[in-house]
């Protein structure tokens, strides 16, 4: 049984800095469970925030190379959601897009 680390630390890594640049108060969780499915391995993993959320017209464009939907003194390239799911890709693991949680409407 074989996972590659690399791609699944960059997953992670810009799952949590999204979360962070996002969330200015609350909490932020990370989850990780796994089992055992005869010879493979399954696991989830779940990076959870308390911040602004994403409304439905901005996940038309989430994974879009250097889209940013948000812009603020911390905002990135607008790259990394757009790399999560290419290395999931890579690594055969699906990308639940249903768990992106809508904002609340003002």
């Amino acid at each position: 049984m074989s996972i590659d680390k690399l791609k699944i630390k960059q997953v992670l890594s810009n799952l949590l800095s999204n979360a962070i640049k996002f969330t200015s108060a609350g909490a932020i969780s990370v989850r990780l469970e796994g089992c055992l499915m005869g010879e493979a391995m399954q696991f989830k993993l779940r990076v959870q925030d308390t911040g602004s959320g994403i409304n439905d017209a901005e996940k038309a464009n989430l994974f879009t190379p250097f889209r940013r939907n948000t812009i603020t003194p911390n905002s990135g390239a607008g790259l990394g959601l757009s790399i999560c799911q290419s290395l999931s890709q890579i690594i055969g693991a699906t990308w639940p897009s249903r768990a992106l949680k809508a904002k609340a409407p003002a």
